[in-house]
């Protein structure tokens, strides 16, 4: 039908939150402290200092940039050498919903 497609509800937040870990931190034009440090950990290895430093850019990124939410916790589900996936559980501040979210952090280009 040649419409946009418009999100809403918990896919609206849950894109938000994917743009704000996924987007670089200090790249955005007139924006500059946008995005996540996550991109800095591509090359670490993994331990529970990978795991800390995660878990704390993790709640920078998202306490700064998506007001929306309250951010509850943050678990790291998985770690292999490609991927690691970031589970997120937070509450949405108008309407006390909870929701939970995961966030595959890819550390190499997936074919």
């Amino acid at each position: 039908n040649g419409k946009p497609k418009v999100e809403s509800g918990f896919q609206l937040i849950r894109s938000s939150i994917a743009m704000i870990l996924t987007w670089p931190y200090g790249t955005r034009f007139f924006l500059g402290e946008f995005g996540s440090r996550l991109e800095e950990l591509l090359e670490e290895p993994n331990d529970e200092i990978l795991k800390n430093l995660i878990n704390v850019f993790v709640v920078d990124a998202i306490n700064d940039w998506e007001k929306r939410v309250e951010l509850l916790s943050v678990t790291i589900l998985d770690i292999d050498y490609k991927t690691i996936h970031i589970g997120l559980r937070y509450k949405i501040i108008n309407t006390q919903l909870q929701d939970n979210y995961i966030f595959p952090f890819y550390r190499q280009i997936i074919n």
